[in-house]
């Protein structure tokens, strides 16, 4: 029997990815970062993949419990911890794991921390330019510093900062939170306290032109072939013309029913869908339970035997239902491809049909689908323009 649903990974488009990112990075190194199980791709397979890539020279993670797990996976290369320590510190210390910290009393629990493990903290001050999160005010930074020095086994190692704006067109808070960077890191340097190691930009911030060179770009989205908005895209271009990535990800599921319905029947919960003639239904069994969100309910589409087919009814937590009326030919074995690299069936676009940002929706995908990494993905093709389908789709409105 053919699994009920599974995940591959292309190491190909990784790759590509990869000299995308380096090449949009010019002389800053590249951080791929983990977080969030790879952005729903799987920590332990892309720790892989980075661990291999000779592009990648840093990972990030969020947490403590995901930078130990990737040393579990074999990733020997220098990792940092973004945002919290949720993990034991003696072991990230014993493990050359380097520290984001923004609060004092953290500082002072890695120190003891390192003390008893015999070695120093590595550790990544975060500084809030503009995004009100996490973060030291720049103007507190100075007076940050010179406490964390009074402490024997601290190693202030990096500066960084996050930007929260670069999708917009109008770019100017993005640089104002660079400027804000940038003069901090001079006053240190003119105050005899330069960092070794700075970071600013993101994926999304590959739109932006800063003035320094940082240490590194941390990318997370665009590693995964993952895109935000068109517009969002045609920015990136206008620094980077070339720029270019491919989905990483390829998900799919089996049919397990093909089901023949009259007109006039309805579909799902709460009756959402009704068929305006006899209707050949295939029955997936995925649903939100596997993070194939709900608000795709009478919108969303999926590739099968090389043609589009609509999600008619509600997405319920193990099943869901495409219209195969018009695709011919189709039985049990075919799959069904629920997200990939094809029009109408990316990350992005799956997304936006369910209006819901890219990485809300690929985070959400269930740890328990098997992920698989292969050698690359055969290409996805379809008979009907996806935009062609929409128009012929007219479903009634879910209720959520």
């Amino acid at each position: 029997m053919k699994p009920r649903t599974s995940i591959t990974l292309s190491r190909e488009a990784f790759a590509h990815n990869s000299q995308q990112i380096k090449k949009a990075a010019g002389n800053s190194a590249v951080a791929i970062v983990l977080k969030s199980n790879a952005y729903g791709h799987g920590l332990s397979q892309i720790a892989q993949l980075a661990q291999e890539d000779p592009h990648i020279a840093w990972i990030c993670t969020a947490g403590i419990a995901e930078a130990l797990d990737a040393r579990a996976q074999g990733v020997t290369k220098p990792i940092l911890v973004l945002s919290y320590l949720d993990g034991s510190l003696d072991q990230a210390i014993q493990q050359d794991i380097h520290m984001g910290v923004y609060n004092l009393e953290d500082i002072v629990a890695l120190n003891a921390a390192a003390q008893r493990v015999g070695k120093k903290a590595y550790i990544h001050i975060k500084i809030d330019t503009g995004m009100s999160r996490l973060g030291v005010a720049p103007e507190q930074t100075l007076s940050f510093i010179r406490a964390a020095e009074q402490l024997a086994h601290i190693e202030i190692f990096g500066l960084f900062t996050h930007l929260c704006d670069t999708p917009n067109p109008d770019q100017s808070f993005s640089y104002q939170q660079l400027a804000k960077f940038d003069e901090l890191i001079e006053l240190l340097e003119a105050a005899g306290k330069p960092i070794p190691c700075t970071h600013a930009l993101s994926s999304s911030a590959l739109c932006i032109k800063p003035k320094r060179t940082y240490t590194f770009v941390r990318a997370g989205a665009a590693f995964y072939g993952l895109r935000k908005s068109a517009a969002h895209q045609e920015l990136v271009k206008a620094v980077h013309p070339d720029f270019n990535i491919k989905s990483v990800l390829e998900w799919k599921t089996s049919i397990i029913q093909l089901k023949k319905i009259p007109a006039g029947a309805t579909v799902g919960y709460d009756k959402t869908w009704r068929a305006e003639r006899p209707t050949l239904l295939a029955i997936a069994p995925i649903g939100y339970y596997d993070g194939y969100t709900r608000r795709l309910s009478n919108k969303g589409i999926a590739i099968i035997n090389n043609h589009y087919a609509p999600i008619v009814g509600i997405v319920s937590m193990n099943m869901t239902a495409f219209d195969v009326t018009d695709i011919p030919n189709v039985t049990l074995s075919h799959d069904i491809f629920l997200m990939g690299e094809a029009p109408g069936i990316t990350a992005d676009e799956c997304a936006r049909n369910g209006h819901l940002i890219t990485n809300e929706l690929i985070t959400s995908l269930h740890p328990s689908i098997e992920r698989t990494i292969v050698s690359t993905h055969e290409p996805l093709k379809s008979k009907v323009a996806p935009h062609e389908l929409r128009t012929a789709i007219k479903p009634s409105t879910p209720s959520f």
